[in-house]
């Protein structure tokens, strides 16, 4: 059996407003997709697939409006970092900013990290942290030193650099 965590209420990292407004986007993108009769459907927020009939439904938009929240709060955040936006919601979205160079390469990594941990932008480190720590380990590969001046490397404890993923270091007590 596997040990789910529990994830973080919204309500603790948002706005009842942005709650609202991103289950309106969520129910919507649901209620008009084109495969919204099909047996096999397609999430139409971070694209991962699902069978409505053994896959709940609400857990689908529940893990959509997580996402569409944290592209929320990404772009308020960023606001002036205009090379940082959007932040991509799942994979199709996150392969494409590979083409926009060593900053979507780093968009991408820490894109796909915040959705391993279920959006949870309370626990997840800052894009700036993450990708701090992701310097430690990019020596070699001429592409990225022109992030070296905004992002100086700095190890960031419970970061893998070589998978590019971020997990809470366990405690040793």
């Amino acid at each position: 059996m596997t040990d789910r965590r529990k994830l973080r209420a919204l309500r603790e990292m948002y706005s009842q407003k942005d709650i609202a407004w991103a289950r309106a986007i969520v129910d919507h993108a649901f209620d008009s997709a084109a495969d919204r009769y099909n047996y096999n459907r397609r999430n139409p927020i971070h694209g991962g697939s699902f069978v409505p009939e053994f896959d709940p439904i609400q857990e689908q938009k529940d893990a959509a409006i997580r996402a569409v929240l944290a592209r929320l709060w990404f772009a308020k955040k960023h606001a002036l970092d205009f090379d940082l936006q959007p932040l991509p919601l799942g994979r199709d979205e996150r392969e494409e900013m590979q083409g926009r160079g060593p900053v979507g390469h780093m968009l991408k990594w820490y894109a796909r990290s915040l959705d391993a941990r279920d959006y949870d932008i309370v626990e997840h480190p800052s894009f700036h942290d993450f990708v701090c720590g992701m310097m430690t380990d990019i020596k070699g590969f001429p592409e990225f030193e022109e992030l070296r001046d905004r992002f100086p490397p700095r190890a960031l404890p419970g970061l893998d650099p070589k998978v590019s993923y971020w997990e809470p270091p366990t405690s040793l007590y």
